[in-house]
């Protein structure tokens, strides 16, 4: 089963998601920081929907938008 998400909050447009017999196969991403998306697929592979969805909410936010989250992020924008 493949199957489309839209995050929200994320520099990443979407996430195409390939689960067979109830464990992740593939993940694919549009958009987003190349590097950081590709060790999240990687991450994510062979595990199940449901421990995907518990490490993801343990996720740092992205630093796209020039606002860092370390040592209580920055006041400014880059």
């Amino acid at each position: 089963m493949t199957f489309d998400y839209i995050p929200k909050g994320v520099c990443a447009r979407k996430f195409t998601i390939q689960v067979e017999d109830g464990v992740i196969r593939s993940v694919k991403a549009e958009g987003g920081c190349n590097g950081n998306l590709q060790g999240v697929a990687a991450l994510l592979q062979g595990m199940t929907p449901e421990e995907a969805q518990q490490e993801a909410g343990r996720c740092l936010r992205c630093d796209h938008f020039g606002y860092g989250i370390f040592k209580g992020g920055r006041n400014t924008e880059w």
